[in-house]
């Protein structure tokens, strides 16, 4: 494709206005806002900042009711002590209980469901049916009315041609897995947690769903999903088979679905509560040859909240994730406040909510888009920000989706920037599916993140991918995530005007962004251009 606008050399380097960037950081990742979790006080003291910071930069609301504020209703549920799963395996035994949070834990779908009556037990492998894939771990059994149990992931393959090789596949996320479950009949699903059954392993799952469960209020409630810890696996198999017995068994082949030598049952016990939580959207105007299409500029402002405590600290105050991404987003739209002049695409800023609680900002705009689908030609999605250090690579995560990724090698090029994969470690499918830019796809939008490389200016390749690694092994989803961290100006600003120049060229691109014809995406944008939505 042919560009039809010049971009010949780098353009002279922009910077944010460091002492605001700081300011705006400082504020959010702070013990004042309580980790900024869903529905809390400190996210509406957070969503209360944003809205004024975009008053002030000249933002203007995009609503009728000349707001900032799109309110959500939405959901939360808590398991309460007594929530157990029982276990059966003869009409004479005496019933083993599991109880909620040492034994299992609640993945979806618990706050409506319960089993009263003991139900069959089945184990299925994997869980995954891929006819692409010549894989079946349902073929020769029934699991209507009955509990399945899987394994968490997915068969592992060399073969690109065989579940992708080593990149992941959809079929490997527990969302897919209890589709396929409930399509073929079943009543609920538990999956196993991969092994080792080690006691630190559960702890991190513990430390993540201690928080509470939140949903859209109009979603439908899924069945009861449960996660199972390893370490109970036998009471469950009745046999010696531990969790990683069941992993060798299948990653083997030589498993065959069947039914378990046991019954369960499920008695929950919930608080629940409804409330309203708040996207912030505001709109910059484009300044020239002004057209009717809006480019989408998101990061999720919310974080995890009060929990479980580690080392003391119970704050999760999620200063990488995502407290940098909105500063950043905040110093963009004062930018672009200022520069409207340039564009020819208008530009929504978009701060979402709920992101952590599975995407329910971005899925609530997608259902009540303040501007159409279809004429969003393209979404930017800021989660994540060079902290590190300056960089010599880029990442665009989802780039080889869309005409995105072409417009993101130009930038690159014209920055010296190589572009380059996720590292091997760090799944390609698993990143564009982790944040909010999977929402606006789903709604048929050309999207993408665009991420700093490992290849940094102070640290060899090898030490660039190792510090990734340890952030998000040590500090991801931790109270350690916080303002203790060090945070590199010259990467933020680096990866600021970087920003800034993909805004312009996507905005004043003049031919179409559209997806690739093979992607999934690609046919949903064709029904919202025909249903104009």
């Amino acid at each position: 494709m042919l560009f039809s606008f010049p971009v010949t050399s780098r353009t002279q380097n922009i910077l944010p206005d460091w002492r605001q960037f700081t300011a705006h950081f400082r504020y959010l990742a702070s013990d004042q806002l309580q980790g900024r979790g869903t529905g809390t006080p400190g996210a509406e003291m957070a969503a209360q900042y944003i809205a004024d910071q975009l008053s002030s930069f000249g933002v203007v609301p995009v609503q009728e009711n000349y707001s900032f504020y799109q309110y959500i209703p939405m959901h939360r549920s808590r398991p309460l002590p007594g929530t157990v799963l029982t276990i059966m395996d003869s009409a004479e035994a005496t019933p083993e209980t599991l109880q909620v949070a040492e034994d299992f834990l609640i993945y979806r779908g618990g706050n409506q469901a319960s089993l009263v009556h003991p139900v069959p037990l089945v184990f299925v492998g994997y869980g995954i049916v891929a006819p692409e894939f010549d894989y079946d771990d349902y073929q020769d059994i029934n699991v209507a009315g009955k509990m399945v149990l899987f394994l968490e992931g997915e068969p592992a393959s060399a073969d690109a041609d065989f579940f992708n090789g080593d990149q992941t596949t959809a079929y490997a996320y527990a969302e897919a897995k209890q589709r396929i479950a409930i399509s073929k009949g079943a009543v609920g699903t538990i999956m196993v947690m991969e092994c080792p059954e080690d006691e630190a392993g559960w702890s991190r799952f513990q430390q993540e769903f201690y928080f509470e469960d939140i949903s859209l209020a109009y979603q439908v409630a899924g069945p009861l999903s449960l996660l199972l810890n390893p370490g109970r696996t036998r009471q469950l198999t009745r046999s010696s088979l531990s969790a990683c017995d069941l992993y060798t068994e299948v990653r083997e082949f030589r498993y065959q679905p069947r039914e378990l030598p046991v019954q369960v049952s499920f008695t929950g016990y919930f608080q629940n509560h409804d409330f309203l939580s708040a996207n912030v959207v505001g709109l910059v105007p484009a300044g020239k040859n002004r057209s009717e299409e809006t480019i989408l500029i998101s990061a999720h402002y919310d974080h995890l909240g009060i929990g479980m405590a580690v080392n003391g600290d119970s704050i999760y105050n999620g200063l990488q994730d995502n407290a940098l991404g909105v500063a950043m987003t905040l110093e963009l739209a004062r930018y672009f406040a200022r520069h409207a002049g340039v564009l020819q695409r208008d530009l929504i800023f978009l701060l979402t909510t709920g992101e952590e609680k599975g995407l329910l900002g971005a899925q609530y705009y997608v259902d009540h888009p303040l501007r159409p689908l279809y004429k969003t030609v393209a979404n930017l999605n800021i989660d994540g920000v060079a902290s590190i250090d300056e960089f010599r690579e880029v990442i665009g995560v989802g780039a080889e989706l869309s005409d995105l990724g072409m417009l993101l090698y130009k930038i690159a090029s014209v920055n010296g920037l190589r572009e380059v994969q996720i590292p091997p470690g760090f799944q390609k499918n698993e990143s564009f599916a982790r944040s909010d830019q999977i929402a606006f796809a789903r709604g048929g939008i050309p999207a993408i993140n665009i991420l700093d490389g490992p290849a940094y200016k102070n640290f060899s390749d090898e030490q660039g991918v190792r510090v990734l690694a340890e952030w998000f092994d040590n500090y991801y989803h931790t109270p350690f995530d916080d303002l203790k961290q060090n945070i590199s100006r010259e990467g933020i600003s680096q990866h600021f005007d970087l920003l800034r120049q993909y805004i312009e060229l996507v905005a004043n691109y003049t031919g179409k962004i559209e997806w690739n014809p093979n992607t999934e995406y690609y046919h949903i944008r064709l029904q919202t251009i025909a249903e104009k939505r």
